[in-house]
C-alpha cells in the first residue's frame, strides 16, 4: 500500500513541476496584463470530525484518529491595486490595453478558497463528499449555500456537514461565514477576507462536533498568471476557546492556522485540470485529555469539467487527496457538485 501511495505522490508531484515549468517558461516570452475572472472559492475549517469544505464556506469538519488512539482536530483549509507607471502617466511610452483572458472556470476548487465573491443576482449551491478507508472508512459530507447581498461587494454563506463514522452519523458544527470583496481580478489579484463563526451543533458524543462555539478568519487571494493558468493563495486562523471529546468532560482552547495554495491549468473552457497543497498546524486532545499539536499536509490533484444549460451551470469534480501526519499517511478520494443560477 505505502508502495502504491508513493508512486501516486511522485506522480502527481511531476506533473505539478510541469506545470510550473510551462508557467515559468510563458511569463518570460509573453508580457500580462491585469484581466478579469470569474467568482467563487474555498475555504477550511478545525473542529472534530475533520470534513473538506468547498466554496465560500466549506468548513467541514472530520474525526481523525492516529494509531495510538489520538484524536486530532484538523483545519482544512495581493494586497496591491494595479496602477500605470510613472513614465506611462507622463506619456513617454504606450501601454497596450489591459489583457482580456477568454472565458473559463476559476471558481469551484476543493480544499483552497478562491478570492472570487459570487455575482450580483447569482447563487451557488455546493455538495462535497470526502472520503478515507484508512484508519477506518469514514464519509465525511458538506452543504454549502453562497448568496451575494446587493452586488459583489458583500457575501454571506453557510454549511451543513454530514458525517458517517463508522457507526455513528449525523449532522456536524454549523459554520455561517461573511466575505467582503476587498480587491477584484481588476486589481493586481482578488482578495476578499472571510470571517466565520462555527456553531456547536453536533453531538460530542458521537464525536460529530466539537460543543465550543469558534471563529475562523481566512485570507484568500486568487491571480489568473496566463490565458491557461490560474492560482490561489490562502491563510487563515482557528480559535476554539472551549472544546471537548467524547470521553472527556474536560473543556480545552484550540487554535488552529491552516497555510496553501494551488495551481489550476485552465485546459479548456469547461475543463481544469487542479493541483492543490495546504498544511494545516492544530490542536488536538489525546486519550488522556492533553492538548497537543499536530500538523497535517495535503497534496492533491485534481479535475474538474463546467455544463452550462441555459442560465445554469453544473460543474462536478473528483480529486485524490494524499495526507501526511506523522506515519499516517492515506489517499482519499473528493467528490464535488455545483449547481450555479441566476435569482
Amino acid at each position: 500500500m505505502k508502495k502504491r501511495n508513493n508512486f501516486l505522490l511522485t506522480f502527481s508531484i511531476l506533473i505539478f513541476l510541469i506545470i510550473l515549468f510551462s508557467i515559468s517558461s510563458q511569463a518570460q516570452s509573453t508580457k500580462k496584463y491585469f484581466g478579469r475572472s470569474h467568482t467563487s472559492y474555498f475555504l477550511a475549517e478545525p473542529a472534530l470530525n475533520f470534513e473538506f469544505g468547498c466554496g465560500e464556506a466549506h468548513v467541514n469538519q472530520l474525526l481523525h484518529v492516529n494509531k495510538k488512539g489520538e484524536l486530532y482536530f484538523p483545519v482544512i483549509g495581493n494586497l496591491f491595486v494595479s496602477k500605470r507607471s510613472k513614465d506611462a502617466e507622463n506619456n513617454s511610452i504606450n501601454i497596450p490595453p489591459p489583457h482580456k483572458y477568454s472565458k473559463a472556470v476559476e471558481d469551484n476548487s476543493f480544499l483552497i478558497e478562491e478570492a472570487y465573491n459570487q455575482e450580483e443576482g447569482v447563487v451557488q449551491h455546493i455538495s462535497h463528499a470526502v472520503y478515507f478507508r484508512e484508519p477506518e472508512r469514514n464519509i465525511f459530507y458538506s452543504f454549502t449555500q453562497e448568496w451575494p447581498i446587493g452586488g459583489l461587494l458583500h457575501q454571506l454563506s453557510f454549511t451543513i456537514p454530514y458525517s458517517f463514522l463508522n457507526s455513528n452519523k449525523g449532522v456536524g458544527d454549523l459554520m455561517f461565514n461573511y466575505r467582503y470583496q476587498l480587491f477584484t481580478s481588476d486589481d493586481w489579484a482578488a482578495f476578499s477576507p472571510r470571517i466565520s463563526i462555527i456553531v456547536p451543533t453536533g453531538n460530542v458524543s458521537k464525536s460529530l462536533g466539537a460543543g465550543s462555539i469558534g471563529m475562523q478568519i481566512n485570507l484568500p487571494a486568487s491571480k489568473r498568471f496566463s490565458e491557461f493558468f490560474v492560482g490561489h493563495f490562502n491563510a487563515g486562523f482557528t480559535f476554539m476557546p472551549s472544546a471537548q471529546v467524547s470521553f472527556s468532560n474536560k473543556r480545552h482552547q484550540l487554535t488552529f492556522w491552516n497555510l496553501g495554495g494551488s495551481i489550476i491549468w485552465l485546459a479548456g473552457e469547461r475543463f481544469n485540470v487542479m493541483m492543490e497543497y495546504l498544511i494545516n498546524d492544530g490542536s488536538n486532545i489525546d486519550e488522556f485529555g492533553n492538548v497537543n499539536r499536530f500538523t497535517e499536509k495535503f497534496i492533491s490533484p485534481g479535475i474538474r469539467y463546467a455544463i452550462d444549460i441555459g442560465e445554469l451551470q453544473i460543474v462536478p469534480g473528483l480529486a485524490f487527496p494524499f495526507s501526511f501526519l506523522n506515519e499516517d499517511n492515506r489517499v482519499g478520494m473528493i467528490f464535488y457538485l455545483s449547481f450555479e443560477h441566476t435569482f
